[in-house]
Formats: structure tokens, sequence, C-alpha cells
């Protein structure tokens, strides 16, 4: 059994003033299998929970229904049974997220079936939802033996209903937050023959949807460049080439930021007897990839169009390598 780290995470000085490290009770996930409804009865703590609710959310994901509206509205059930397990208010539930684990459940990506879209008319939930995409999504699957160490700080979220209904359909949604946001550049590569990536689909990574093209972020501002793969949200299947494409107009005249979330760290490392003293191997930093945009007040606000992480393998000296957010720091951003 992986027992949960119960004490502050001290990290590396050069990465500890971004990061505040969540506290996890004893006795969180520990299998990452045996995820069943019954979860959301049974389950000790709000961890396992969660845990629960996200896989089943995958798995719910990639079922085709008739009126694309009704995503939310169908597993309404399904979130007024883990608003009582967790006896907590109508407003903690985020149009499929929960406000108690946001930063986690931010970090949803697109996978399976090469098609992802998000309707336009109505939109089914606000960006920053995995509702509001059409086709699977996936969170980290091995996030049970995992601790992670939030780098952003909540300021208010809420959801702009269609009904009464508290855990149904919404018009819209804003999360207010503090945290890393830098400007990029976003660069889309295409090639004849499949190439390597960050995104193998193996040993807990991510896969990517195209296998010939890759989309990448850079930092605008910092004085050392590197490109990061990203994954990118909505893929279409183009059947005359037989292959999955980008879903994506041109990327100039359009600006796009990244905004560090967090990282996450191996319990079966550092979870025991040792402590875990440095964001480095073993760990991943996640971040989100926006576009920004302007309400109808003239205020600016971010809409997601994919997620990266960095993964800190224990080969390699990736942890050098990571330096995306250099000199950033903490400002207010509204998430829509």
């Amino acid at each position: 059994m992986f027992r949960a780290l119960a004490e502050e995470v001290p990290l590396n000085p050069s990465l500890s003033q971004r990061f505040s490290t969540r506290r996890l009770s004893a006795g969180s996930v520990d299998s990452a299998t045996g995820v069943y409804i019954t979860n959301f009865i049974r389950a000790p703590n709000r961890d396992r929970l969660y845990y629960a609710w996200q896989t089943i959310i995958a798995d719910y994901s990639e079922r085709a229904l008739t009126i694309l509206s009704d995503k939310l509205p169908a597993i309404s059930g399904l979130a007024k049974v883990l608003l009582r397990a967790c006896n907590s208010d109508t407003e903690r539930y985020l149009a499929g997220l929960w406000y108690e684990n946001l930063p986690w459940g931010l970090l949803w990506y697109v996978c399976g079936p090469p098609i992802h879209f998000r309707p336009s008319s109505p939109a089914i939930a606000p960006s920053w939802s995995w509702a509001s995409l059409v086709g699977r999504i996936e969170y980290f699957c091995n996030s049970y033996q995992f601790g992670f160490a939030s780098n952003v700080k909540i300021l208010e979220a809420g959801c702009l209903l269609r009904s009464t209904d508290p855990t149904g359909a919404v018009r819209g949604g804003f999360i207010r937050l503090e945290g890393c946001l830098i400007p990029v550049s976003l660069r889309i590569e295409t090639t004849d023959s499949p190439t390597q990536s960050e995104y193998t689909g193996k040993a807990g990574c991510a896969s990517r949807a195209s296998p010939n093209t890759t989309v990448s972020v850079s930092s605008v501002s910092s004085q050392r460049s590197r490109w990061y793969e990203i994954l990118y949200d909505e893929i279409r299947w183009d059947s005359t080439a037989h292959t999955p494409q980008l879903e994506t107009q041109s990327v100039r005249d359009r600006e796009f930021f990244c905004l560090e979330i967090g990282a996450s760290f191996d319990r079966k490392l550092y979870g025991h007897t040792a402590r875990f003293r440095t964001l480095g191997y073993g760990s991943r930093m996640w971040w989100l990839v926006l576009e920004a945009t302007t309400q109808n007040d003239g205020s600016r606000a971010y809409r997601r169009v994919g997620l990266g992480y960095w993964h800190m393998k224990m080969s390699t000296s990736d942890t050098g390598l990571y330096y995306l957010f250099d000199g950033a720091y903490p400002q207010e951003v509204t998430l829509i």
C-alpha cells in the first residue's frame, strides 16, 4: 500500500517560491484498479472519491450522446451522490470539476479516437472543463501513487446555470486564480512519418493523438530558448488522408500563454521514510496552454487550448532542461 505524505514537502530552493505542497491524508488512494461507482459510498476520504470520479469521467467522456448539451445533465445524479458523500455545498461543483480538487482537476488531456472539438453554439461548458470537448479525455492514470504540489491559488470560481439544477447544464463559467503566466510562441509541425514524442502512451504517459504532428510552445520572454511539446485539445479526422489533423486556424495574430499549474511527484520514491526534497527525478511539471480573449466588458480572460507537462525521467538530467517559466511571477488570471 502506498502511504500518502502527511507533512509539508520541502522543495528545491529554485522552485520553492512557485510551489506550495498539498497535504495528503493517510489512507489515500492505494490502487489503480477496482474503481467502481460504489467508491462514492464506501470511500473513506475525498482523495479516493476524486480519483474515482476522474476515472469514471474518463470512461464516460467517450460515450456518444445524441444531444451534445446533455453531457453534464446526464451525470447530474452521480455528481449529487459525490456532493452528499463529501458533505459539500452545490457551488463546489463546477461543470464536472470540484473546487477542492480544482488545480489537479484542470489537468485532463485529450486521447483515444482521433476526433475532439468544442461545440460553439451553444457551448457545453467553460473551456477549462473536460465537458467542453466532444471526445475522450483522460487524467494521469498513475495519479494514485503521486503527491501533487500546486502552484496556483484559487481566488474565486463559479458557473452560470441553465436551470435550477446545480449539477446540470451551464451557460458558462469562470475561474479567477493567481498563478505564473508567461507569453509563448506556438508552432505546429507535420512530418511524413511519426516523430519522437514526450507523449508515448507508455508507462503512464499521455498519448499523442496525431503521431505525425507535434505542437510545441516556447517562452518569448525567457533568455533561454527551448520548445516544449504540448497536447492540443481539438483534433479532427481527415477522411481523405485517413489521419488525425489538428483543428487549428492560423496561429498568426493569436496570443498564447502558458499557466503553470503544479507538479506531481512519485510517492513510491519519496513517500515512505524519505521526504521529498526536490522537484527532481520522477516528477512532472504541468501547465495549461491558453489563448487570450477579450470579454464584453473589455477585460482580458483566457481560454484553454491545450495542456503540457515535462517529465523528469530517472535516467536523464532533465531537471536542468525545464525552464519554461524562468522569470515568471504570480499574477491574477481569469479562465473562461
